[in-house]
């Protein structure tokens, strides 16, 4: 009897310590589609200085993710980053309304204010086919799976023509005993891309 008690203490204990470390178990399979995403030659990227990334335009993707992106190639020296916060102040200006734009309407925009702002490209992410599924499997567990393709496209601001275009698919799932960090999941996710437009220009 003594002995189950120490049994049931032990998983007790066991069941404790997973829950407080929050215990987290990710896989994930990505693959870049495009092997060769740049669309000009190397010395008319390396002239690519000053970058706009541009405001949510897709349901799909958090404007959590865009500042994470925006954050890592401004953290990476190699552009100047002009963030989609500042890119909506000045489209306000214009009068422009980002939501619900066409295509043509985002380059059009991108051309009048990248100008303005002395850019030279912009950066459009978007989301292809994107399914979320979450599954509360317990009181403490949390499973979550995501499967679709980010798309991201640069287009030079004066041209408004595509100078990079790459689409990753992506299959991840998360599962653990509490929420997942939404910060680690758009690292994951969105670091081999931006090493991808890094290693490009």
């Amino acid at each position: 009897m003594q002995l189950a008690h120490r049994h049931c203490y032990l998983l007790l204990l066991i069941f404790i310590v997973a829950i407080s470390s929050g215990c987290m178990e990710t896989r994930v399979k990505q693959s870049l589609l495009n092997e060769e995403p740049l669309l000009i030659d190397k010395e008319k990227a390396r002239a690519i200085k000053t970058l706009i990334v541009f405001p949510k335009i897709d349901k799909n993707i958090s404007n959590e993710e865009l500042i994470y992106v925006a954050e890592a190639l401004e953290a990476s020296g190699r552009f100047k980053i002009i963030s989609p916060n500042k890119f909506a102040q000045e489209a306000a200006k214009e009068n422009f309304v980002i939501k619900g734009m066409t295509t043509s309407d985002r380059v059009s925009a991108s051309k009048i204010i990248g100008e303005k702002l002395s850019a030279d490209a912009v950066l459009f992410i978007k989301t292809k086919g994107f399914g979320y599924s979450a599954n509360f499997a317990s009181a403490f567990t949390t499973r979550v799976s995501n499967n679709g393709s980010n798309i991201l496209i640069i287009r030079e601001v004066h041209s408004g023509n595509i100078i990079w275009e790459q689409e990753q698919y992506v299959n991840m799932s998360v599962s653990g005993l509490k929420s997942p960090d939404s910060r680690k999941i758009i690292k994951t996710q969105h670091d081999p891309l931006i090493r991808n437009i890094l290693h490009s220009f």
